[in-house]
């Protein structure tokens, strides 16, 4: 949880500490793996995030969301691609889709998405201040999505 909150408030340098002690601790930590591809995008240091992405298999679309910070737009498809083709997209959040689908440029898609996350009342759309969301954060879809549910953006 420290490392999130350090991520959140833009101390990468110590969020990336913290989590690579947890690390130290337990190599296959899933979350601190996932958390440390948050802090190093932040930093624009994006082979580490995508390394760290990678790493955290059962959470696809954060690794999707990491190519596409990094603009491998190509590998985001690739991976949305193969969600849709085994049927694990149904199963993922829906913001994280919506967002995938946003970075491509496929405003539709990434609104109806954003409708499916909006009814499902998706918690994660706390991750609005995530680097991996950044790109899109001033995006009026976005601004739209966090307005009607009710965080300020």
């Amino acid at each position: 949880v420290l490392g999130w909150t350090l991520t959140l408030m833009g101390r990468f340098d110590e969020a990336i500490r913290h989590l690579n002690h947890i690390l130290e601790l337990d190599p296959d930590y899933g979350p601190a793996r996932s958390q440390l591809g948050h802090a190093y995008a932040g930093k624009g240091m994006f082979d580490e995030a995508i390394r760290n992405l990678e790493s955290f298999t059962w959470r696809k679309p954060l690794l999707g969301l990491g190519y596409i910070v990094a603009g491998r737009n190509a590998e985001a498809r690739a991976l949305l691609d193969e969600m849709i083709r085994s049927g694990s997209i149904q199963f993922e959040r829906p913001s994280e889709i919506g967002m995938i689908y946003l970075g491509l440029g496929e405003r539709e898609l990434a609104a109806e998405w954003l409708e499916k996350a909006f009814a499902a009342r998706d918690y994660m759309v706390a991750l609005h201040m995530s680097a991996l969301w950044a790109p899109n954060r001033s995006d009026p879809l976005i601004r739209d999505y966090l307005r009607r549910m009710g965080i300020p953006g």
